[in-house]
């Protein structure tokens, strides 16, 4: 049988750990990387501080993520979320929409380029159910 979590228990572990975003004093937010298979940064972005609301239904909804320059070309394969020290919070894979990775990215291709421009739409923190 798969554990399970009520609501007010997810949004719960989910506030812990979007919380920690923002935690940390050596940069004014916290981060999302984007790095190849081989854990080599394509890319930082800036997340907002705070850097998400409060969790609802079990998630918490990313504020702004600011755009960020393409430093690396590659193929996008993981992320991780860090605190403002730059220290990780959570990590995970990356795939195409319908892919199943922790973070789905729209298009076609998880291709980039150095010096294009990246830019995050959105980003949801979903907690265990």
């Amino acid at each position: 049988m798969t554990m399970t979590h009520p609501v007010a228990n997810r949004n719960a572990i989910v506030d812990l750990i979007v919380d920690k975003c923002d935690e940390g004093s050596d940069n004014a937010a916290g981060a999302l990387v984007i790095m190849d298979s081989d854990s080599n940064t394509l890319v930082t972005h800036d997340l907002s501080n705070p850097a998400f609301g409060d969790a609802a239904s079990g998630q918490a909804t990313a504020d702004t993520i600011t755009d960020a320059t393409v430093s690396t070309s590659g193929t996008a394969a993981k992320f991780e979320l860090q605190d403002r020290d730059r220290d990780t919070v959570a990590s995970g894979t990356i795939t195409v929409s319908g892919g199943g990775g922790d973070i789905e990215a729209g298009g076609a291709t998880l291709a980039m380029t150095a010096g294009q421009t990246s830019s995050i739409s959105s980003l949801i923190y979903n907690g265990p159910a």
